[in-house]
């Protein structure tokens, strides 16, 4: 990881965290040292479509297990619901770019 940042927990005690200069949304499974990239590009390269952050503040998980995610420097929150690779921006700037 490369600056983390925000975290938190699910029901599960899985830790979701906030890896801000890597643009991504680590995973780590209770008793486990391994991130898995489940938000973000695991390459941790920064951009502004759908499947990327540009620094990644905050993450938050609901009940149904999806993540909400503050990104910095594209303005916006994004949701990615469970089991979807990319985010819907449901607060700040919608970006439409491919």
């Amino acid at each position: 990881m490369n600056t983390p940042w925000g975290l938190t927990l699910d029901w599960a005690n899985t830790l979701y965290v906030s890896d801000r200069n890597n643009s991504r949304i680590q995973k780590f499974i209770r008793n486990s040292s391994i991130g898995i990239t489940v938000a973000g590009r695991s390459d941790g390269v920064q951009g502004r479509n759908a499947t990327e952050f540009n620094e990644t503040n905050s993450v938050i998980v609901d009940w149904a297990d999806n993540l909400y995610v503050s990104d910095r420097y594209n303005d916006r929150v994004q949701c990615w619901y469970k089991d979807t690779s990319f985010g819907v921006t449901i607060a700040g700037i919608s970006s439409n770019f491919k």
